[in-house]
Order: C-alpha cells, then structure tokens, then sequence
C-alpha cells in the first residue's frame, strides 16, 4: 500500500508543477496586457491622457490667475488673497475664483 500512495504522490508533483506553471504565464500573460504593449514595455502613448489633463489644467490655471491679476474690481487686499489661493491651492483655487469671483461678473 506504501509503494502505491507513493505512486500517487509521484504523479500529483507533475499537475501542481503544471498548474503553477499555467498560473504563472497567466499573470506573465495579464502583466503584458496591464501595459498595453507587448511584453510589458512601456510606451509614450500612455502618457497621452495624463499630459493632456496637464495641459488643460495649467492653462486654466493660468487663464484664471491672469484675469485676477487684470480684474480692476478686486482691492489690493483680496488681490492677495487670491493670489496665495492659486499659489497654495492650484487649480482648485482657479476653479473657486472661477465659481466666485469670473462666473459672477460675466
């Protein structure tokens, strides 16, 4: 009865390396389409999303940093505020003088 469990054991050692080695190209396979590119190498058309995010929050910010820095209404006082607002809060400091101070005078 020995020589037989050890029989099975003998031909269960090959699945389990079988079935690791599915497991592991499996991930190998999914890590490759994870990246969009073949065998995971990087690719500058990845960064086409992000950069554009970029591009259009900086021009925002900049859009609205130069209409307060030109709107006549502000006192010097709030002129400052302002400008430590979009300095501390970037873009989310454009988007509140946005909402603020730009949609309430168009």
């Amino acid at each position: 009865m020995s020589k037989r469990s050890n029989d099975v054991s003998a031909e269960t050692q090959p699945r389990q390396q079988d079935e690791t080695h599915t497991q592991a190209a499996t991930l190998s396979e999914w890590t490759e389409r994870a990246m969009f590119t073949p065998h995971g190498t990087f690719s500058p058309v990845q960064l086409i999303g992000p950069l554009t995010l970029l591009v259009v929050c900086v021009a925002f910010w900049a859009w609205m940093f130069r209409d307060m820095l030109s709107n006549d209404r502000l006192t010097s006082s709030e002129r400052d505020t302002w400008t430590w607002l979009f300095i501390l809060l970037n873009v989310i400091g454009a988007a509140v003088y946005y909402a603020n101070v730009y949609r309430g005078r168009r």
